[in-house]
């Protein structure tokens, strides 16, 4: 993975029911508040030059043509509806640029999904936009090498095959989730890592899939290992933590987007 994607901590975010139409979702449409509408003639507007990347250890460009969305999930965080404020396609060799995308209270979410009408080829994935410096950012300014995931509907079918061995019995595509990875900040993945979320499930994956990606012998992964990689089907709103020997964690607050997934990695300092 990037160093971009390395840096992100992931943020609450639910994905819009629209796809790529207007730039509006659901609550702007129907007349409802979204959020940073009553600051709109003070928005700072910079643009995002991106790749979208396909979930797996190769990281190929995600298919030509696939819709791409910057969102703002400010009112999720407040408890109401995300917004999309920039949409666009994914170009050659995943390559797009999302234009005139305003700077917000909470970092920008890149959702990458199918177009409304098209075939189902993948499945609702957001990643953060986080750059150091991302309340500096100025007027015209480009944020560059982002990285946004998509994920495949093959891996989510192989998810939810791995997760029904370790004892997970909901309907992930319609639940959501929120995934990702334990690294260090030189992008090594660290083992015997655990998130706290108040008794919330995470599925650890290990480095051998015979006996089930989440599971070793049959018994339940309870921390990570081999690519650090983990799963919370519907996670809920709350403050997660990372607990991992040797490293201390910023917590941060995120939540599964119903019908979608959220992508992040969670970054540990040598304590």
């Amino acid at each position: 993975m990037t160093d971009n994607l390395t840096r992100a901590l992931l943020v609450a975010a639910l994905i819009s029911s629209g796809a790529c139409t207007d730039g509006k979702d659901a609550a702007t449409d129907s007349g409802g508040d979204s959020a940073g509408a009553d600051s709109s003639a003070a928005e700072v507007l910079y643009t995002i030059n991106g790749l979208a990347i396909t979930f797996g250890p190769d990281q190929n460009p995600a298919a030509e043509g696939l819709c791409v969305e910057a969102v703002d999930p400010s009112g999720v965080l407040e408890g109401g509806e995300a917004e999309v404020v920039s949409q666009t396609t994914v170009g050659a060799g995943g390559a797009y640029t999302l234009s005139d995308v305003p700077r917000r209270g909470q970092p920008t979410v890149v959702v990458v999904r199918d177009c409304e009408g098209a075939a189902s080829t993948v499945y609702p994935t957001g990643s953060p936009v986080l750059p150091f410096d991302f309340q500096s950012i100025t007027e015209g300014q480009a944020v560059d090498d982002v990285r946004s995931v998509s994920l495949s509907n093959s891996t989510l079918a192989a998810f939810e095959a791995g997760l029904a061995l370790a004892g997970y019995a909901g309907d992930l595509p319609a639940e959501g989730f929120a995934l990702g990875a334990v690294w260090t900040a030189d992008q090594q993945p660290i083992s015997g890592a655990q998130l706290t979320c108040g008794g919330c499930g995470v599925y650890y994956a290990d480095a051998d899939p015979s006996d089930g990606p989440f599971t070793t012998g049959g018994v339940k992964n309870t921390s990570t290992s081999g690519s650090a990689l983990w799963i919370i089907p519907a996670a809920p709103p709350v403050e997660y933590g990372v607990t991992a020997e040797g490293y201390t964690f910023p917590k941060v607050t995120f939540a599964a987007p119903p019908g979608g997934a959220l992508f992040g990695i969670l970054t540990g300092q040598p304590s």
